[in-house]
């Protein structure tokens, strides 16, 4: 039987980061499949996760999962939690949301520390949205104010692939138009982010705003990291 520090040295064997795989699928010419999970609210949705879903999802050629965060930091223990049990009991590599919201710098030190320490080695960087989902951003004292700088802190602290949010229309909170929110995300891949998530402020990303957006980021930019869509899954 593996003790806690010979399972950690199998699960990074196994775990790929995120960047790697996206590499092999590009010399492949193969495109990048990816979940996304919201932490269960129930225990019988959990249930289901594990019992049902994940065994499922384990037998397709997905190339890893990705588990929200929840508005406000609502659910970090929870989606570390499960991130760490998607790659121990399933071993599918998986990659967890982390916000800026309501938490200082020396808070997120101590996630990250912890998340390394489980054999988390993918990370999606974000502001994230205020408590309840509603309202503007507020930074936190001692906090940082834009996932920018969470993303450069994350890439001088442990061996992580770290992905950021694209918005093929502009951020909601973004008043001055699409291009100066593209501009942000050039900044946010000079911060060290190693590929961009198209997030949709309307219930799709459209192939031609999917696009622009490429476009733009590769030619103009100067963004040479992998950009995708991703795929939702809510579990009650």
């Amino acid at each position: 039987m593996l003790d806690s520090d010979g399972l950690r040295c199998t699960l990074r064997a196994v775990i790929r980061q995120i960047r790697d795989l996206q590499q092999a699928n590009a010399a492949v010419g193969r495109p990048n499949f990816s979940i996304e999970f919201f932490p269960p609210k129930t225990e019988e949705g959990e249930a289901k996760l594990f019992a049902e879903v994940l065994p499922a999802l384990s037998r397709l050629p997905i190339d890893y999962c990705s588990v929200t965060y929840g508005a406000g930091g609502t659910t970090r223990d929870k989606t570390l939690g499960i991130v760490e049990r998607i790659q121990r009991d399933f071993k599918m590599t998986a990659m967890m949301h982390l916000t800026c919201v309501n938490a200082t710098q020396a808070e997120l030190a101590a996630v990250v520390r912890d998340a390394f320490a489980r054999g988390v080695r993918n990370i999606l960087a974000l502001r994230g949205d205020p408590p309840g989902g509603t309202g503007d951003f507020q930074k936190t004292a001692g906090g940082f104010e834009f996932s920018r700088e969470l993303i450069a802190y994350l890439k001088t602290h442990g061996s992580f692939t770290i992905g950021t949010a694209g918005f093929p229309e502009g951020h909601i909170a973004q008043k001055e138009g699409r291009l100066v929110d593209w501009d942000f995300l050039a900044d946010k891949v000079s911060a060290g982010a190693d590929f961009v998530v198209l997030c949709d402020t309307n219930g799709g990303c459209l192939p031609s705003e999917v696009a622009a957006i490429t476009k733009t980021a590769v030619s103009q930019l100067n963004c040479k990291v992998g950009i995708h869509t991703h795929d939702d899954i809510g579990m009650g």
